[in-house]
């Protein structure tokens, strides 16, 4: 399945105020096979043998596992581009895979999708969402609900492991997997300043020919997983171009979502203003998680949660206003919309909560 571009992402909020911790399971995955796919995407237990991937337990009637989908399409977005997949399983009938196929489509899941054949009850998950983060020696390295930070950061450590392990990149490793997880915009910079010092040793070349080597594959994935989906491709190609800032493939990839987004203007006058309004949105979203990041660790109380929640979500509701008003014929302003919808809903909740509250 290819997520449609904005469609919308959960409030995340009370995920985010309600958290709980996950933790380490020292034991081996266990082997599993997944003989009906949702989507078109499709894997087999060989091409999962020696990298580190993804099993998220779900199900359509879950509220919770329906608003993290976003999230975990967002991180597939970056982790499947260089070979790690994250995989959606779940234990419903199989004579309901029409209705599993139209939720998944309802909230963009990209990511692989099947069903269950007992992996969950091998693995003793007792409720969902539960994820499994997967080192690339097939042992378990984090489970817990996937909207918890930890999660995030076992993947990525999963990934820095498997592509930059420690025994060879003892020094320049983390850095550079923080490139590819996006969490470092001068990461490449630093990395060409270590090898250009006098007497460098050859590390840090080596991780920069393995970074060019990964952002071309993200380029080539880019054009290929959005084949029927022009806007997709540019925000996706724009992505790489920032994330590698600096490298050949960086280059290369913001000169072809130039010539992409140059061709379909030419058919369609408002082209550009739907790959802007759509970025703006995806900016707002991202926005919106790293102002609850920022702003629920300092609040003390669930009082203070709260009130921080609200907040949050009203600055969210104005930037989506300023959208709709900027771009009022783009074709994501409905999904716009519907979030706006749902976060305005949240506050009156928050907020009567909070009247209610000593």
């Amino acid at each position: 399945m290819i997520a449609q571009a904005g469609k919308p992402v959960s409030l995340l909020v009370l995920f985010a105020v309600m958290a709980g911790f996950g933790w380490v399971q020292a034991e081996p995955m266990p082997a599993f096979e997944v003989k009906t796919w949702i989507g078109d995407k499709t894997l087999t237990a060989e091409r999962l043998k020696g990298r580190p991937y993804v099993v998220e337990f779900w199900a359509t009637w879950c509220g919770p596992c329906r608003q993290t989908i976003p999230h975990l399409s967002k991180l597939n977005q970056v982790f499947e581009p260089v070979g790690v997949p994250i995989i959606g399983l779940t234990s419903e009938p199989k004579n309901k895979i029409g209705k599993v196929r139209a939720v998944a489509n309802e909230f963009g899941m990209d990511y692989y999708a099947g069903f269950d054949e007992g992996l969950g009850r091998k693995l003793n998950v007792r409720s969902i969402p539960t994820a499994f983060v997967v080192g690339k020696d097939g042992e378990i390295a984090w489970r817990g609900h996937p909207m918890q930070k930890e999660f995030e950061q076992s993947l990525i450590k999963a990934t820095r492991e498997w592509l930059f392990p420690a025994k060879e990149f003892p020094k320049t490793g983390e850095l550079a997997m923080n490139v590819v997880a996006g969490k470092s915009e001068k990461g490449v910079a630093e990395l060409k300043q270590q090898a250009r010092q006098r007497g460098a040793e050859e590390e840090p070349q080596k991780a920069l020919a393995l970074l060019e080597s990964v952002a071309k594959r993200e380029v080539e994935y880019a054009v290929a997983s959005n084949a029927t989906d022009p806007v997709a491709q540019i925000l996706a190609l724009r992505r790489t171009t920032d994330k590698y800032a600096g490298l050949d493939a960086a280059a290369k990839a913001a000169e072809r979502a130039g010539e992409i987004l140059e061709n379909q203007s030419a058919k369609d006058p408002g082209f550009a203003d739907e790959v802007a309004a759509t970025e703006r949105y995806r900016e707002i979203q991202e926005g919106f998680r790293s102002k609850l990041d920022a702003a629920l660790p300092k609040a003390k109380t669930m009082k203070d949660r709260l009130s921080a929640a609200v907040r949050v979500l009203k600055e969210t509701v104005a930037e989506m206003d300023a959208l709709i008003e900027r771009y009022p014929k783009a074709r994501v302003v409905p999904t716009v919309q519907a979030e706006r919808k749902q976060m305005r809903e949240a506050v009156k909740r928050f907020s009567d909560r909070l009247a209610k509250m000593p």
